[in-house]
């Protein structure tokens, strides 16, 4: 007989009249044929071997017999690892079952599971197939975040991937694996589970390791998991912040109209709430998740306009409530207005405060913020906003200092013959910091009063300003095109790590900024650089060479500045602008090693610096202002303040420091220039002593704390200078470039990152434009061949001084015991088997330039 409807299978599943088949199949030993579409009537026989064939059923009824057909497959298959196959296949079912039922015995059938897969590899078959099934159509879709987190921990120490790119089996447990991390984190139980940390560093760590074989849709599942956790993240915070009673939320509809935001805001409005609530919604983070998006946000930029004028503290807890709501909604065009707002009052905030203090808080709501408001302006493809956002959140503090002495200012009141408001303005700046300086010496409270004075003498000045020119000397100037202008001698790069992963924004000097994404830069992942284990952040003791180092500068290199170098920057310069904790990092030193030749230590090394001069800046607002000072020294005869300090009580001696001085001090007085040396010199003798020399060289010992940078310190004959005394006790001018050719003075301060506050900028406030300062500590025979080479470079071949460091940087890497030579002491004899003794990046890359 002929039937249209599918018949009964040769495995004993009768479908029901309404089932409906896709395709068949051939059952028999051998052969395997299947096709499609079903065949029009029923029963049909294999093209190949002609036997009859059975039905493929469309869903639902391909579910009931699939569970036939392994029910009698587990009893009447010819082969035995086809009846194990269906014992595991029931038993995984029975586990789905019980799971989704949320039957209590759920673990119980789960070891029914178990034991089939025993006695599978019992009998020489392999299982694991079978579990990475069970982990994903079972575990990861229905057991609890327990559970699942645990097996895919279990999972992460068995992943290989030493030859992922030509071993299939390694490529696809690495991809399966990373799936499965990203499934489990975008449960909504993972959120804050005891192990989601630890399943999140799994999955970055295989990711990192077989990043040459991840797919795109396993870059896009990252990046939507990243943003999951920053968001949050972002409320979590919000929500402490609201117990603390520091960052209330922000009404809606008729209760914003009732009660007004500022009492909404208020101790006593908070407690209205309960007055409120049954007549409104209570607050934006609260309201029903059906509300339209559109109105909240109009709500929330209402309430924005509506704290104008409000106190700091006022003003930036409505902005993080926006952020918050804003971030929790996934929309990054939300997000992007909420952080551009954010971002647009820190800096009139921060210049709002009188006291110190008052700044800090401001500086310190903003250092987080930062990175995320660059990373959701960049997925809004807002990528000039989000380079501004950058820009206005580095180096806040700093940027008053240099930004309100702008040259457009002193030029407009020369125009307009006002120089009495000119001179007011300058001496009101100086009395402001004079003031400052009062004030960070004294005790808490007793500079408040002369501070307050100070700050309301140039408030009536700045009018006179404003008056005379129509400009604002104290608002900064933080405009796209204000910042494609520092890059005229080549690219700035912001770099940023935020939660939900790094990212560049690459700024030229005409156009768009490029915006390019680096998964491996994500907050977490770099925070593991600053552990002391990693070597790069004040070192304390630590010797040098030390393996840890050459790591953490790999690491650098393969998951950042790998992506960037070469092919989206070039030119002779490049400026980068880490934002976040990626400041503390040295990311000029990040290096990879490409091959490494017989008898030759540290190899051949591939480096940002081999393909451009590296540069750092606070912003483009204080590079700009760096290039100013350079610009306008060039027709002063140039001259040299060289400091040498051999020995200091408690610190080893520094048996090159004077040859160094010496050498350099010889190279400037060859070309007619002025130099001079204070030999062992003492913190009193060099505070006195600088008189109107545009170049320091000072080498010494020296020592970061970067959790209290203010400690820090240069070491001289008689003690230390911390960076506080030097800030407070020596003269501003304008000069060219200092060296610090001393331990650990490009280290900056971890509790602020984005204000970078250190040596450097320490500088770059007494009025230098350009600072030469090491990340690490380094040793003395190889910094003094470096810094006589960079001296001749500079001032005998007339290069730049930031190309001249790299060229010398170069040379020394390359250099051979003949090349070093005519700089090294009579009697240095280079270690054995050695060809190239300064080749390895510990050496050389240490310093770093900032400023022009």
């Amino acid at each position: 007989m002929i039937f249209h409807r599918p018949p009964r299978t040769s495995y004993g599943y009768d479908p029901p009249l309404r089932a409906r088949a896709t395709g068949w199949e051939c059952r028999r030993e051998g052969c395997g044929v299947s096709g499609e579409p079903a065949p029009r009537r029923w029963p049909a026989r294999c093209p190949e071997c002609g036997e009859p064939v059975d039905p493929v059923f469309a869903e639902p009824w391909s579910k009931e017999a699939r569970i036939r057909r392994w029910e009698h497959d587990a009893v009447h298959a010819e082969r035995e690892f086809d009846r194990l196959l269906s014992e595991a296949l029931l038993a995984e079912r029975a586990y789905e079952d019980a799971l989704r039922a949320g039957d209590a015995d759920a673990e119980d059938v789960c070891a029914d599971f178990e034991a089939v897969l025993k006695r599978m590899e019992a009998a020489g078959h392999d299982t694991g197939y079978m579990r990475v099934s069970c982990l994903f159509t079972v575990i990861l879709e229905y057991a609890d975040a327990t559970r699942a987190a645990q097996e895919l921990l279990t999972w992460h120490p068995l992943i290989k991937t030493h030859n992922v790119n030509d071993d299939n089996s390694q490529r696809t447990a690495a991809r399966q694996f990373v799936t499965g991390c990203q499934m489990f984190l975008k449960r909504l139980d993972s959120i804050g589970h005891e192990h989601e940390d630890d399943v999140w560093d799994a999955m970055r760590d295989v990711a990192h390791r077989a990043a040459d074989v991840m797919t795109v849709m396993h870059e896009q599942l990252e990046r939507e998991v990243a943003e999951a956790r920053q968001q949050e993240r972002v409320q979590s915070d919000f929500e402490r912040q609201q117990q603390e009673g520091a960052a209330p939320g922000t009404p809606t509809g008729e209760a914003r109209r009732r009660r007004g935001i500022r009492g909404w805001l208020s101790p006593a409005g908070r407690r209205a709430r309960a007055d409120v609530g049954a007549n409104a919604p209570q607050t934006a983070d609260a309201a029903p998740q059906n509300a339209d998006i559109a109105v909240r946000m109009r709500t929330w930029q209402a309430a924005a306009h509506d704290a104008i004028g409000w106190p700091a503290a006022e003003r930036m807890h409505v902005a993080n409530g926006w952020v918050a709501w804003a971030v929790a909604t996934g929309e990054p065009q939300y997000a992007a207005e909420a952080y551009w707002h954010l971002m647009s009052i820190v800096p009139l905030e921060a210049a709002a405060g009188y006291t110190s203090a008052d700044r800090e808080r401001v500086l310190k709501a903003a250092q987080r913020q930062t990175e995320d408001a660059g990373y959701w302006l960049a997925r809004a493809r807002r990528y000039r906003d989000a380079v501004v956002a950058l820009e206005t959140g580095r180096a806040i503090a700093l940027s008053e200092v240099t930004g309100w002495e702008r040259a457009d200012i002193a030029t407009a009141l020369d125009r307009c013959d006002r120089a009495d408001v000119a001179l007011a303005y300058r001496s009101a700046l100086d009395a402001l910091r004079a003031a400052e300086q009062a004030s960070a010496a004294a005790r808490p409270n007793k500079g408040e009063a002369r501070l307050r004075a100070a700050w309301d003498t140039l408030r009536a000045a700045r009018a006179d300003v404003v008056a005379a020119t129509g400009i604002d000397p104290l608002e900064p100037d933080i405009r796209y095109e204000a910042i494609t202008a520092a890059a005229k001698d080549g690219v700035l790069v912001y770099i940023a790590a935020s939660d939900a992963g790094g990212y560049a924004l690459i700024v030229a000097s005409k156009g768009d900024p490029q915006f390019m994404q680096l998964p491996g830069f994500d907050r977490d992942s770099v925070g593991t650089l600053l552990l002391p284990d990693a070597g790069l952040v004040a070192a304390g003791n630590r010797t040098m060479p030390d393996a840890a180092i050459l790591d953490s500068l790999e690491w650098l290199w393969n998951q950042g500045l790998r992506n960037i170098f070469p092919f989206y920057v070039g030119g002779p310069v490049v400026t980068l602008i880490p934002v976040g904790l990626l400041s503390l990092l040295p990311l000029h030193a990040a290096a990879a090693r490409i091959k490494v030749p017989s008898g030759i230590d540290g190899g051949e090394w591939l480096h940002p610096g081999r393909l451009s001069a590296i540069r750092y800046a606070p912003n483009a607002r204080v590079l700009r202002h760096c290039d100013e000072t350079a610009h306008a020294l060039r027709g002063q005869p140039p001259s040299l303040l060289s400091v040498n300090v051999p020995e200091t009580p408690g610190q080893p001696p520094l048996d090159h420091v004077v040859r160094e001085t010496e050498a350099i001090t010889r190279t400037w007085q060859a070309g007619g220039r002025s130099a001079r040396i204070l030999p062992s010199c003492t913190w009193r003798q060099f505070r006195d002593a600088p008189g109107d020399e545009q170049v320091w060289h000072l080498a010494c010992h020296g020592y970061a704390l970067p959790a209290s940078i203010m400690d820090s310190a240069l070491l001289f004959a008689d003690g230390p200078a911390t960076l506080q005394q030097l800030q407070e006790s020596l003269h501003a001018q304008p000069r060219r470039l200092a060296v610090l050719s001393a331990c650990q003075s490009h280290v900056t301060g971890s509790d602020l990152p984005n204000e970078v506050v250190g040596m450097p900028s320490a500088l770059l406030r007494l009025g230098f434009a350009g600072v030469i300062a090491t990340a690490w500590k380094v040793d003395d025979t190889a910094t003094a061949c470096l810094m006589a080479r960079f001296h001749q470079l500079w001032c005998h071949d007339g290069m730049e001084p930031v190309v001249a460091l790299n060229r010398a940087q170069d040379w020394l890497a390359g250099a051979t015991c003949a090349d070093l030579a005519p700089y090294l002491p009579d009697g240095w004899t280079a270690p054995k088997n050695t060809v190239r003794p300064f080749a390895d990046p510990r050496y050389w890359a240490a310093f770093a330039y900032t400023g022009v």
